[in-house]
């Protein structure tokens, strides 16, 4: 049994729908970037507690779990079936506990294996659980390279002059689970002092979410969840944005090109994306469409998000009914007064008449459920009216705030960024030029004089 830490060459090939590149995570090169040379593109989230809960971390889509690749040395006759039931029954014998998984053949026929909950597929990042052997042959195992972002933390303060490399190496020797570190960039480029570790357990990133810090070389630096950018759409067929393959009605185009033609010799033409026409691929996180895309999504989900504030705030609002309060309408005598009552609060005016109850009751005998119900009708519309406006109003004066909020955190960061890399710069540049001249210390040391002497001048 072999290792390989890389992950199968195709897209996580899942059962059911697919949707390729569902798991892809924002890069600020193009798709040939490294994995040392990875960087990820800055974006705010729109849940910020950093006390998120157990429960809420374990809140993942069963679908959203990336597959592990076997691959068999030699010739394997048995269906796909039978080697999963055989790797089931080898790992209960080997760790006294049974496999929660799903799976089938792949490309070239490799086995995908298919967790179907966290705690599974912790158990099947653990190298030392295989078995050596799946009925009776020897395989090699390649991880995926993106895990759930249960599996990841964002850790805060990670100055600019730290080398990833370099920390990722010292911290191993702490944390064995720790697979990598990825600094964020803005997206001009520029690095940020935030940095994202992935770990090969959830329950290592659960523990120090929980602590809320983490120790590297014996500073603890604030962490945070992590929380993967928003996925956008991309229809299979024209590669746009704004629908889905099965609702597509466009001739299929080439991914690589962006034209059509024939796609069965394949495609030498130079990379050009299908919806701005520059040079890389469609639904890269580079491209403006996409980005404008996501931006809209982001945009809607603050909306919804208010609105959802907003209806929990009325949910929360009961009301106990008291019968000897608001008594039922038994007979006539009270049906009258509850018309003088209704009638007395819509019109004011009424209330100035010198008409008795007597004759109030008398007039409004033959039509009172009527006139009852339009009034209640009537106050029930203005109501809903009145609550609609609010709620709107509500809502985008929330959506405002959290615009306004997150440019000003843009602004903050970017004019830290400035600081550490200019200001700060030139100030200890300064700082050394002036402590190399003699003859400004000498000048100092003479006005430093001449102030203590006319300070005792003045004193006497």
């Amino acid at each position: 049994m072999d290792f390989n830490d890389d992950s199968s060459s195709n897209p996580c090939l899942k059962p059911g729908f697919q949707t390729p590149g569902a798991n892809k995570r924002l890069r600020a090169a193009d798709d040939n970037t490294t994995e040392s040379q990875t960087r990820i593109i800055y974006q705010e989230n729109l849940i910020s507690n950093d006390k998120i809960s157990h429960n809420q971390r374990q809140s993942i889509q069963q679908n959203d779990f990336p597959p592990i690749t076997i691959e068999f040395k030699s010739m394997n006759n048995n269906n796909d079936r039978k080697l999963i039931q055989e790797l089931i029954k080898e790992w209960e014998t080997k760790n006294t506990k049974k496999l929660d998984v799903i799976g089938r053949y792949g490309f070239k026929n490799v086995l995908l294996i298919f967790a179907r909950n966290i705690t599974t597929l912790d158990e099947l990042l653990d190298k030392d659980k295989w078995p050596t052997t799946i009925n009776g042959a020897e395989y090699t195992i390649k991880f995926p390279k993106i895990l759930p972002e249960a599996y990841s933390i964002v850790i805060k303060d990670f100055q600019i002059t730290w080398n990833e490399t370099e920390v990722t190496d010292d911290l191993r020797e702490k944390y064995s689970s720790l697979i990598k570190l990825t600094r964020f960039v803005t997206r001009d480029g520029r690095s940020m002092n935030i940095v994202r570790a992935d770990f090969n357990s959830s329950k290592q990133a659960n523990y120090f979410i929980k602590q809320g810090e983490i120790d590297i070389n014996y500073m603890k630096l604030y962490v945070r969840p992590y929380f993967a950018p928003i996925k956008v759409n991309k229809c299979r067929k024209c590669f746009k944005h704004d629908h889905f393959t099965s609702q597509c009605t466009s001739p299929p185009v080439c991914f690589r090109c962006g034209q059509q033609h024939s796609l069965e010799g394949g495609c030498n033409n130079d990379i050009k994306c299908a919806n701005c026409e520059q040079q890389h691929f469609p639904g890269h996180p580079a491209c403006p469409v996409v980005q404008q895309r996501r931006k809209q999504i982001a945009e809607q989900q603050k909306v919804n998000q208010a609105q959802l504030l907003i209806k929990q705030q009325q949910y929360q609002t009961r009301y106990n009914h008291d019968p000897n309060t608001f008594p039922h309408l038994m007979n006539n005598s009270n049906k009258a007064a509850t018309n003088m009552c209704l009638n007395a609060t819509i019109s004011p005016s009424r209330t100035t008449t010198n008409q008795s109850y007597s004759a109030i009751a008398k007039s409004r005998s033959s039509g009172g459920n009527e006139n009852i119900e339009q009034l209640m009708m009537a106050l029930s519309s203005s109501i809903n009216q009145q609550l609609s406006s609010f709620i709107t109003s509500i809502s985008i004066q929330i959506t405002e705030v959290t615009k306004k909020m997150n440019a000003n955190n843009d602004k903050l960061l970017n004019i830290e960024n400035q600081i550490q890399e200019s200001i700060i710069p030139a100030i200890i540049e300064l700082s050394k030029i002036v402590d190399n001249i003699p003859e400004h210390k000498d000048k100092i040391k003479a006005f430093q004089s001449i102030h203590t002497s006319e300070h005792q001048i003045q004193s006497k």
